[in-house]
């Protein structure tokens, strides 16, 4: 079986918004969202399968989602991610690992792929900051050091592979 992008299942589909237009790729392609060529309402093409979906509508305060490789952890928690920033302007979200390599190559990177550049206020770089146009900020920190995860005042958190964060 070949992966398809999550969005091509949604290209050239009626908008769901306005009815007149048709879904087409955002202006920077990103392979998650689907743009509307007349009202331009974006629309996020994560659709999870009924273990994500489960996941997803657990309303408790703080959840685990656990699995072996290939199971969909990383996508899972990356849409969590999005749909709790788009859903809270001025929020601030932390999302980390316990080195930055780690975060780089896993969270950090689903979080940049699963958000389009119309979305996008700033982000930077040197400070792991990414800033959404609704004013939620999204912070990449490694566990390293317990010092540098005080006083974030977090709408979210995302600890990815808890396992190897060492208890404080």
């Amino acid at each position: 079986m070949q992966f398809q992008l999550p969005n091509r299942r949604f290209l050239n589909k009626p908008c769901h918004r306005c009815g007149n237009g048709k879904y087409t790729y955002t202006e920077d392609q990103n392979d998650w969202w689907v743009e509307c060529d007349y009202c331009h309402a974006l629309l996020f093409c994560y659709v999870p399968m009924p273990h994500q979906y489960v996941f997803h509508q657990d309303h408790h305060k703080f959840k685990l989602y656990a699995g072996g490789y290939g199971s969909a952890k990383t996508s899972t928690c990356g849409a969590e991610v999005m749909q709790h920033a788009l859903s809270t302007p001025k929020g601030r979200t932390l999302v980390g690992a316990q080195t930055y390599v780690q975060l780089e190559e896993t969270a950090k990177k689903q979080i940049l792929e699963m958000t389009p550049a119309v979305l996008i206020e700033d982000y930077q770089k040197q400070k792991n900051v990414l800033i959404l146009k609704n004013g939620h900020e999204i912070l990449f920190r490694s566990f390293d050091d317990e010092t540098k995860l005080r006083s974030l005042n977090l709408t979210m958190f995302w600890i990815n592979d808890s396992v190897q964060v060492k208890p404080l």
